[in-house]
């Protein structure tokens, strides 16, 4: 027995002053059964949609309810008056306090107007009859994604109002008269944007804001209607956007988070195609103005880029004091590249954005990434306006690159590793003793980005040469011949001229493990500069000049040897070539 004072023994009474006198409204019945709610499938159809219709029935009742029937009806033209009354479906048994789930025997065919839907349930035994009927609207109405949510402010400026941009991403005129707009987080709250007529004409956009005036402020051209609504707060820190039609369909939402964005920028959408919800799929906006409301986004169409289109060409992890580290890039493609949205990402976790603007560079244009703008004095030209570079200052005391080893990545807008180099310092020319203040450099573009050989010090009197070529370049010629040496003769004489050489070669075979060795001129080996390496049917190396004791060798001629070993040991190539190493005369 249930006590007189618990709150679940109450509720209010369902007829209006009461039952005095006579048994409580909200006692259960012997026998009572409810139609509970209708459901349509789908649940927000379009024009022309063929519709199922379904009913909920509950027995509130004490005891079992037998031999029932539901019966559905539809009103096709909005009179209020069924034109279609269905067969009824018999239900043999409901248990007390179960429900049942009953389908209409017929669907609603190719939807055109608004149909409203009627369901009865007659038990000859019920003792409320008022809970019987239930009648519900269906109505066909424009499809999921017609309206796009293009951008957004979330996290605006001092005295910058929020504000939402749509786009109608149809061939026809959309009516957003009683549509609403909802926030997520915490409670979400919804909001009519219109009880007017508000046309949006095929794909165009529509900007609301909650202040028409002060968003003019911010941006220099708003090319189409702004609208004022009371649209919800949005949470700087994460929340969504949620746009219903008249009927309270979801036609486009998103959910976001605070490092999607950057403070004073919108959230473009990059693509009308994409789905809503991938963070993927949002930027912020790389306009000057921090947005584009009311006109194509910024980021619209961004692309997405392949490994090595642009690599790390020269790292400064070890500067002199006054200066600071930085690290240059290369468009390494026949393609201007926009790297905004761009960043580059250190082991240790430091992460910068690149640009938060359009930012162009032309095929073999260098980026140069400073902590700070004390190399601006230093290697002075870079003060100078050049197409050839860009520099980035990021306002920090370092890039938190370690002096021994570290890994350093650069990531496009998609987070795309473009490239990405595990650094050491074992990789500094061992001629030179004092590589304090001096650059790793790479040797070549073309080859692996994490081939040791393939990085030297600087030999330029500053200590690099960010923004420009470096000292230590050297060109990779493919190879046209089974083995090629270039240049040759070559002189390495760290003057930061044809101080290496590259040997590329060309194998009969997809796959072997590749020795080089080098002779001089009486036939002793003086340097294994492979041993036993796999590789691929072509492929090159870098030679620095040095024997094994990392000597500098002498002027003259020297031999190479290439073997190409196959899976069984088995020599299948064997390639001798001659080259020259010379140096300036003194």
């Amino acid at each position: 027995m249930i006590v007189s004072n618990s709150t679940s023994n109450w509720a209010n009474s369902l007829v209006v002053n009461g039952t005095p006198g006579g048994p409580n409204s909200v006692s259960p019945k012997e026998n009572d059964l409810a139609v509970t709610s209708i459901q349509s499938i789908p649940s927000a159809p379009i024009l022309n949609d063929t519709v199922a219709v379904k009913a909920m029935i509950k027995n509130l009742g004490l005891n079992l309810a037998q031999n029932f029937a539901v019966n559905f009806s539809y009103d096709l033209d909005g009179d209020s008056i069924p034109e279609l009354n269905l067969p009824s479906v018999n239900i043999t048994s409901l248990n007390s306090k179960d429900s049942i789930l009953v389908d209409a025997p017929q669907k609603i065919n190719k939807i055109a107007n608004r149909v409203v839907v009627f369901c009865t349930v007659d038990f000859s035994a019920d003792e409320d009859l008022a809970n019987n009927t239930l009648a519900a609207t269906v109505e066909p109405g424009i499809s999921p994604l017609s309206i796009l949510i293009s951008e957004f402010m979330f996290d605006p400026l001092t005295g910058q109002p929020e504000w939402v941009e749509l786009f109608n991403n149809t061939s026809s005129t959309i009516n957003l008269k009683n549509w609403k707009i909802s926030d997520v987080l915490a409670t979400p709250t919804s909001v009519t944007i219109t009880t007017s007529d508000l046309n949006l004409l095929p794909n165009s956009y529509l900007v609301l804001t909650t202040d028409t005036n002060a968003i003019k402020n911010f941006y220099d051209n708003i090319p189409s209607r702004l609208v004022r609504a009371s649209i919800p707060a949005l949470n700087n820190d994460k929340d969504g956007v949620v746009i219903y039609d008249n009927r309270g369909a979801v036609i486009d939402s998103v959910f976001y988070l605070s490092s999607w964005g950057v403070k004073g920028n919108s959230l473009e959408r990059i693509s009308f195609s994409e789905s809503s919800i991938a963070q993927s799929n949002w930027a912020a906006s790389f306009s000057d103005n921090g947005g584009t409301p009311g006109s194509n986004n910024s980021v619209q169409n961004a692309k997405s880029y392949d490994r090595n289109t642009f690599i790390v060409n020269e790292i400064m992890c070890d500067q002199l004091t006054g200066l600071s580290e930085y690290i240059e890039l290369l468009n390494n493609s026949p393609d201007t590249v926009n790297i905004a949205g761009w960043k580059f990402i250190e082991y240790g976790g430091s992460t910068i954005t690149l640009s938060s603007k359009i930012m162009k560079i032309p095929p073999t244009g260098f980026v140069v990434l400073s902590a700070d703008s004390s190399n601006l004095n230093h290697f002075n030209y870079l003060t100078e306006s050049s197409n050839d570079f860009k520099v980035i200052i990021a306002n920090r005391t370092d890039l938190s690159l370690s002096n021994t080893e570290d890994l350093v990545k650069i990531v496009d807008l998609f987070g795309n590793t473009i490239d990405s180099v595990f650094y050491n310092n074992k990789w500094h020319n061992s001629e030179i003793e004092d590589t304090k203040g001096r650059s790793l450099e790479r040797i070549s573009p073309s080859i692996n980005s994490n081939e040791p050989r393939n990085w030297s010090t600087s030999v330029n009197k500053l200590g690099g040469t960010p923004g420009k070529l470096n000292s230590i370049f050297t060109t990779y010629l493919p190879s046209e011949s089974n083995l090629e040496i270039s240049p040759n003769p070559f002189s390495p004489d760290n003057d930061g001229y044809e101080d290496f050489t590259i040997f590329s070669y060309k194998l009969s075979q997809q796959t072997a493990q590749i020795r080089i060795r080098i002779y001089d001129s009486q036939g002793r080996l003086v340097r294994t500069l492979a041993d036993n390496e796999p590789g691929g049917p072509t492929g090159s190396i870098i030679f620095n000049g040095l024997d094994d004791r990392k000597q500098p060798l002498r002027i003259g001629i020297y031999i190479a040897l290439l073997e190409a070993v196959n899976q069984n040991n088995g020599v299948v190539d064997k390639i001798k070539k001659a080259f020259v190493i010379a140096r300036k005369l003194k």
